[in-house]
């Protein structure tokens, strides 16, 4: 006989929710054996996947030892918990100790992992429904919205087992081009790694293994234009492979501006399908031209040190000789544990990434602002002081660049940008000129003389 809802209301708070302690245990005890099984380990499951809250505890004390660069094993993670006064909750020094005792095999950790995230995924579509047997049940006015929310909440739940992965510049070009097309159918001479920037290149002689890179400015100088633009000279001329982490723009915004720009098309005439038949032509060799570059972006919104750490590692693992990290912007990152101040947060971020660039040995590149000091000055261009919300920034990069641009209608300025290296660890200071082209939200080497 089939049961009433009144049934399932009933007798659904008395069922266990799916889970997998057996996996649970392998998947940490793995990860205090294996620093490989941990970058494994976080491309699949956050803290709240694990059913138990003594895992949780042991999960992101082995993530806050593993996101300062420390080793991880049994013995630094009960030292972990202890500080945290969490080690009695989790069951003592001999419960960590047992679970990398009782690992059948620390090379299984992804599978073990992907078992924890599937049990995981039952238990939030479970919660889901839930939450739609409780909207269901309350009568609400309106069905119709109420069947919207219910969709939403299932959504949710489906979409987050593919947030916060890369996606290869093919699939960005591919999206880009079916829009476009959308649109059209509507009536090494250096030691480090070339930026494309000549004038740059030669005063820094390329981007250096194990460097952090500031790129700062105020809002709307073209932080992530020229992020961008050096993400596409590297990748697509010197034919190194670079990895993007986007916390402000999407993959969408990042791949149309990489196809006007290659194209020389500005992109307001792309969307507002004014394009000649020259334009789609230059659009069509501008893909060709990106499609099979070495870029990789990943555009979620609240990616952490250990995020990227787990990514970059596992691509340069994939793809020899990982060329460049970019972060765009650091301000938007979040640390992976809880500070007293945003100040100390944005600093441990900072040293976080100089970490990271020391131990992949490639350079990374972190965007970031600057306060409103500039503009209160007679003299606007920017200063290492200007750096906003911690002075560990300066203190831990390698250089600190700086993009000026005037305020004027002197046709002798207009156009023109400054790239003002106000910090070089390892080599001489200066000021760059280059050319902007807001049209086409790009920068180009200044031509002397035109």
């Amino acid at each position: 006989m089939s049961r009433t809802a009144e049934d399932v209301g009933r007798t659904r708070p008395t069922r266990v929710p799916p889970h997998n302690l057996e996996a649970e245990e392998s998947v940490l005890g793995s990860m205090m054996l294996s620093a490989e099984s941990i970058a494994s380990v976080v491309e699949i499951l956050k803290k709240e996947d694990f059913y138990r809250s003594a895992h949780q505890r042991i999960y992101e004390a082995i993530l806050n030892i593993y996101a300062r660069g420390e080793p991880v094993d049994a013995i630094t993670a009960v030292e972990e918990l202890k500080r945290h006064q969490a080690l009695v909750e989790v069951g003592g020094p001999l419960y960590v100790y047992n679970l990398v005792e009782s690992v059948p095999s620390p090379a299984s950790a992804a599978y073990y992992a992907r078992i924890v995230s599937d049990h995981a995924l039952l238990r939030r579509l479970i919660e889901a429904a839930s939450q739609i047997m409780a909207t269901a049940y309350a009568v609400p006015e309106d069905p119709r919205q109420a069947a919207d929310y219910a969709e939403g909440l299932v959504y949710a739940v489906s979409r987050q087992e593919e947030k916060d992965q890369w996606v290869a510049i093919r699939e960005l070009v591919d999206e880009s081009m079916a829009a476009l097309e959308h649109v059209q159918q509507r009536d090494s001479a250096f030691a480090g790694v070339p930026t494309g920037f000549v004038d740059l290149d030669n005063l820094l002689s390329g981007l250096q293994k194990g460097n952090l890179i500031v790129l700062a400015a105020r809002p709307g100088v073209g932080k992530s234009s020229l992020a961008t633009n050096i993400a596409r000279n590297v990748a697509v001329d010197a034919r190194a492979p670079v990895v993007m982490f986007s916390l402000e723009m999407s993959r969408f915004e990042i791949g149309m501006r990489l196809l006007c720009g290659e194209a020389r098309v500005p992109w307001d005439r792309v969307r507002g399908g004014r394009m000649a038949a020259e334009d789609w032509t230059r659009i069509v060799e501008a893909a060709e031209a990106l499609h099979d570059a070495p870029l990789y972006i990943v555009d979620s919104g609240n990616v952490t040190i250990v995020d990227i750490r787990a990514k970059a590692r596992r691509l340069r693992s994939r793809k020899e000789g990982l060329g460049l990290i970019i972060v765009d912007y650091l301000q938007l990152m979040s640390g992976h544990t809880r500070f007293e101040n945003r100040q100390q947060e944005i600093a441990e971020i900072s040293r976080s990434l100089k970490l990271l660039a020391k131990e992949l040995e490639v350079p990374v590149i972190a965007v970031s602002q600057l306060n409103r000091d500039p503009e209160r000055r007679q003299d606007k261009r920017p200063q290492l002081s200007d750096l906003r919300e911690s002075g560990a920034i300066e203190q831990d990069s390698d250089i600190v660049m700086f993009i000026h641009r005037e305020d004027s209608d002197d046709p002798s300025v207009k156009g023109r940008a400054d790239l003002i290296v106000a910090k070089h660890r390892n080599g001489p200071t200066d000021s760059i000129p280059v050319t902007f082209l807001p049209h086409l939200t790009m920068f180009r080497n200044f031509a002397r003389g035109a």
